[in-house]
């Protein structure tokens, strides 16, 4: 009787150890649970920090920032400050996207609070993982943003080539390589790039950090075509812009892809279903802002920089649509050494143009008189350029050729260009 009493005994007293090892690891689990939980809350402020941010221009605040939402004593009330901050100071056509990207921080802050409430005895370890975790990124920003690539034309170059038309003419025009543009992806790369590298690294979520690998690789490719000047000035027009859009498209797909594997994670967790809601409600938002920062982007990219090529399209066609008449050496015909000629005011200004080819001592009178000064000057500038352009090959001066007067008006346009030929 008292060998079964004390074998039950011993049975009641394993049978607590057991239970109090279930309920530790149980314990355990949870809080893993709301560390992932915060480090899920973290990487979505810095998306939609991010992505906002670089809608400001030459924002220099951003440092300072984030390390007041590191340093807040309520992180999600730091988070949404953050946003709110720079909400208020993007572009105007931003503001749709910028109005959601604060419903988001309000939804993060949700989140933040009630997973504090839901595990309070994890709140000092989710308020320092958010803390250690900010000041990562601020040092991972502040490295990618110091390796990130220049975008410039190449010295000397100012994007401006010299390529043979029909017929033989030289045409000189600016070759458009999009530098302006290039350098905005560059800057909408690089907080992305950013965030990329840190969870590449460091997220507790294998799929995730595989995935951020590969993103990783294909950011760095587009840095690299982005800066390379030799690149796109070997594209076709064509060929640049849809290569524009090409990127543009790519990296604008890099949030949702992050974000779809955070999701799925998100769910095997276990945490508060209030807490699961709330973080799933925000990236839904963050979302929806990129996606519409996305579409405007795209006009401000790649729709403008193909109205750049139609206009570009437009001016050549009226050039070449414009009609020259041949104005001949007032040697040849006496009305041209008259200031009453019919071709006095051509004579005159196509003598100034002249003027911006030649050197000091070859500058000749602007009076629209066609003399034998302005017969050298044809020839002087003739023989410089006929192994370029054909139509200029053995002229002698007595006339103004159609050629020889289309020649000097694009010259005429694009003479800070090409200063360097005339020397």
């Amino acid at each position: 009787m008292i060998y079964r009493i004390q074998k039950k005994l011993n049975n009641m007293s394993t049978n607590r150890v057991l239970d109090y090892r279930s309920y530790h690891k149980l314990n355990e689990a949870d809080e893993a649970g709301s560390i992932s939980a915060a480090d899920q809350m973290i990487d979505l402020f810095m998306q939609a920090y991010g992505a906002l941010v670089t809608k400001i221009g030459d924002y220099k605040d951003a440092g300072k920032d984030l390390t007041a939402v590191a340093d807040s004593d309520n992180k999600g009330q730091g988070m949404l400050d953050a946003i709110n901050k720079i909400a208020g100071k993007v572009d105007p056509k931003y503001k749709e996207a910028a109005t959601t990207m604060v419903v988001a921080g309000k939804k993060l802050k949700d989140a933040y609070d009630t997973l504090l409430k839901s595990d309070e005895k994890a709140a000092d370890k989710i308020k320092d993982t958010i803390y250690k975790k900010t000041i990562a990124y601020i040092s991972q920003l502040g490295q990618t943003a110091k390796e990130a690539p220049k975008v410039e034309a190449q010295e000397d170059k100012d994007n401006n080539g010299l390529v043979h038309g029909e017929q033989g003419h030289l045409h000189i025009f600016e070759k458009n390589t999009f530098t302006d543009e290039r350098e905005e992806i560059v800057k909408k790369i690089t907080p992305i790039y950013s965030q990329v590298v840190y969870l590449a690294k460091n997220s507790p979520v294998e799929s995730l950090k595989s995935e951020c690998i590969k993103i990783a690789k294909e950011l760095k490719g587009y840095y690299d075509l982005l800066s390379n000047e030799g690149e796109w000035e070997s594209m076709k027009r064509k060929e640049r812009k849809d290569k524009l859009e090409e990127i543009l498209g790519k990296v604008n797909e890099v949030p949702a892809r992050m974000n779809e594997i955070q999701g799925k994670a998100l769910v095997k967790l276990g945490i508060d279903s209030k807490v699961q809601g709330a973080v799933k409600g925000a990236m839904d938002l963050i979302n929806k802002a990129i996606e519409i920062l996305n579409q405007k982007e795209e006009v401000v990219i790649a729709k403008d920089a193909g109205k750049e090529e139609e206009e570009k399209k437009d001016e050549e066609k009226k050039e070449d649509d414009k009609s020259y008449e041949e104005v001949k050496s007032g040697n040849v015909d006496k009305d041209n050494l008259s200031r009453k000629g019919k071709n006095f005011e051509t004579i005159k200004t196509y003598q100034e143009k002249l003027n911006t080819l030649l050197g000091d001592k070859e500058k000749i009178k602007s009076d629209g008189l066609y003399g034998k000064g302005t017969e050298a000057a044809i020839r002087s500038v003739a023989s410089r350029f006929e192994s370029l352009v054909p139509d200029l090959k053995g002229l002698d001066g007595k006339s103004m050729t159609p050629g020889f007067l289309k020649f000097i008006d694009k010259y005429e346009e694009n003479k800070d260009k090409v200063a360097d030929l005339f020397k």
